[in-house]
């Protein structure tokens, strides 16, 4: 019910939740599955109220549904690869983009690999708070833009390698779904760094 009411006040329609609930509209899904059209006529709202309800029900659905494959295969990963997945990620990512290998040729690889472990852990632990998350990213950015002159086609390379390294580690667990998931967190990860990265260049 606090999902629904959330909803309904981000629309400034929050007096409408008993409505909602007589209807038997009791979860965001309920809403996001719904004609706006017919909540315009079940609900004696204009059509502009009742598009804007249903699609901001449809990107907070959207939202939970990814976000809970991503936490639920980073668990997953966590459990059965942790450390050891980060280092097959690497020797993907220099396989297939060897032009990325000198960023890295003084790191000792053992302690990126636990740093990269940890980075992707709190992007998933912070998708609960993704407002909080942002300016962690951002401060992130910045720091490879400075310290490693990264740019945002690095972020490209580091993108395709954690998705293959995602994609071999799950196995039968990898489903279109959960590649949707994982394609979108990372692209909230890339483009806010490489955003912040590019204030640093500028």
């Amino acid at each position: 019910e606090r999902k629904m009411e959330s909803l309904l006040k981000s629309c400034g329609k929050e007096d409408l939740l008993s409505a909602f609930d007589e209807l038997g509209l009791n979860s965001v899904e309920d809403v996001a599955l719904i004609e706006p059209s017919d909540l315009e006529s079940d609900l004696g709202i204009d059509a502009e109220t009742a598009k804007s309800i249903v699609e901001k029900a449809k990107e907070q659905h959207t939202f939970e549904t990814r976000r809970a494959a991503v936490q639920s295969t980073w668990k997953a990963v966590e459990d059965s690869l942790s450390v050891d997945a980060t280092k097959l990620f690497y020797k993907h990512l220099f396989e297939t983009y060897p032009e990325v290998k000198p960023m890295f040729d003084n790191a000792d690889m053992d302690a990126q690999a636990e740093k990269l472990y940890k980075t992707v852990g709190l992007a998933v632990k912070y998708l609960d708070d993704v407002e909080g998350l942002i300016p962690v990213l951002e401060e992130m950015g910045e720091k490879h833009a400075r310290e490693y002159s990264c740019k945002r086609e690095h972020y490209t390379a580091v993108g395709d390698a954690l998705i293959w390294t995602l994609k071999t580690g799950l196995g039968d667990a990898w489903t279109p779904d959960v590649a949707d998931a994982w394609t979108w967190v990372y692209g909230v990860i890339a483009k806010t760094m490489g955003d912040a990265g590019e204030k640093v260049n500028a």
